[in-house]
């Protein structure tokens, strides 16, 4: 079998072994490490560098000109399987929920950085994707010590709550390894994504900053030096390595803002560090037998109407809980952990929004306004109060897609308000400051064109 030709969710293409005659010129194996696609960098899961923190193909290694010569490759887009009904999402989400439940560590980070009680992270289902390592994955292995198959958890755990064992097929963050459903994801906690009945489908990861990917952006010197990074307590660690001789030695190693522009004079280096995405997609695609996510509107129901959410044996919702939400208003905002902080709020509620929203409509990026928009209007909202990031004032592509909402709503006959304060970049971080000086305004946008 040949080696395997894939793009990444970056676009780059890589060349994965695939269990034939080649063999990673790092670690002799077959299986599991990849190349870049001109083939100067090996990317080898067993074979740490030190100092190097892993990136999700493994140790990154730069090859010599004599090992490069690899030609039988044969493209591969591993295609995602349709994703499964609603009723399917929500019960294997809900099993992932109960299996791997929320760590008191993250509780406790939860609590103090976003304000939320532990009955309503329980409530909204709320879990612990640091506890992966509950899927029980056990291998069995042939003579050379090479993996031939493995178990895990899932397929029994279905089967024994009234599910298809392969009920995982279809489903973002399962994909298929030596036979047997895997469930992968970042480390960080599982934020569910709801419809309007309340079912989960779909999930965003909020990533602990420590296991958050860092991009290195090397502006001048990078023919001669490579910089690793990773995220500790003091902030961003760097250090540097030369790219001939002992490449293992450290040369310098400091701490760098997030951003700024890095100029270590002597060794003519300049480079800048980047922190990757805090929240990403619960996703497995270009993975065997995985589901890619797709972008949905998270209906994030006050407590109150959550806690009414029934569910069939199969996962199938009761309950249109849209159908208890007081028509007048809804809030529609970015970001699913957002919605759920700005419908948890009870403290003056009423007072605060001068109305009674039951609906947080929360996107997982500005750019699907339209889905929202669509929600807003086919549910027969009175008005609609677009709660986007504060940063709209410098950012344009927020900005041009809060209009783009603005004019959906108008032409939609729903009422469109935006919302300004004064404290916090979001309306969550506005809700949680105690800033006794901290406002916010509902402006009338009626008459936009």
């Amino acid at each position: 079998m040949s080696m395997k030709e894939y793009k990444a969710r970056n676009g780059k293409i890589y060349l994965r072994f695939n269990n034939g005659p080649e063999r990673c010129p790092i670690c002799g194996k077959s299986d599991w490490c990849v190349l870049s696609e001109d083939q100067t960098v090996a990317y080898c899961m067993r074979t740490p560098i030190a100092g190097q923190e892993p990136t999700s193909f493994g140790y990154r290694h730069p090859l010599t000109d004599e090992a490069r010569h690899f030609t039988n490759v044969v493209s591969e887009e591993i295609e995602s399987l349709p994703e499964a009904p609603a009723h399917q999402l929500h019960a294997v989400y809900s099993l992932v929920i109960k299996a791997f439940c929320l760590t008191v560590k993250d509780y406790e980070r939860m609590a103090a950085e976003r304000g939320l009680t532990k009955q309503q992270m329980l409530l909204r289902g709320y879990t612990s994707s640091t506890q992966a390592g509950k899927q029980g994955v056990s291998y069995e292995t042939n003579e050379d010590g090479e993996i031939i198959s493995i178990k895990t958890i899932w397929e029994d755990l279905f089967e024994a709550n009234g599910l298809a064992r392969d009920a995982w097929k279809g489903v973002p963050g399962f994909y298929e390894k030596y036979g047997a459903p895997i469930f992968e994801t970042k480390p960080g906690v599982l934020i569910p994504c709801r419809n309007g009945y309340g079912q989960i489908v779909g999930m965003q990861v909020r990533v602990h900053d420590k296991d958050r990917t860092i991009s290195v952006e090397v502006m001048e010197g990078c023919e001669k030096y490579r910089v690793v990074c990773h995220k500790e307590d003091l902030g961003i660690a760097y250090t540097v390595y030369g790219r001939s001789g002992d490449i293992n030695k450290a040369l310098r190693s400091g701490y760098c803002p997030e951003g700024e522009v890095v100029e270590i004079v002597d060794l003519g280096l300049v480079f800048k560090a980047k922190m990757g995405a805090k929240y990403i997609h619960l996703s497995s695609r270009n993975r065997v037998n995985g589901t890619k996510a797709t972008p949905k509107v998270h209906f994030a129901f006050s407590d109150e109407i959550l806690s009414q959410a029934r569910f069939d044996k199969d996962g199938k919702g009761l309950t249109n809980l849209v159908e208890l939400v007081d028509k007048k208003a809804v809030v529609i905002t970015e970001g699913l952990l957002k919605g759920d902080i700005i419908a948890s709020y009870n403290k003056d509620r009423k007072a605060f929004y001068q109305m009674e929203p039951g609906l947080i409509l929360s996107v997982p990026g500005v750019s699907v306004w339209k889905k929202a928009t669509n929600v807003a209007v086919g549910c027969h909202f009175e008005s609609a109060f677009v709660a986007y990031d504060q940063d709209y004032v410098t950012n344009n592509y927020v900005k041009d897609y809060a209009k783009n909402m603005l004019l959906g709503l108008k032409k939609g006959k729903v009422e469109p308000y935006f919302m300004k304060w004064n404290v916090g970049k979001g309306l969550d971080d506005f809700i949680l400051s105690d800033n006794a000086n901290k406002s916010v305004r509902f402006v009338n946008c009626k008459n936009i064109k």
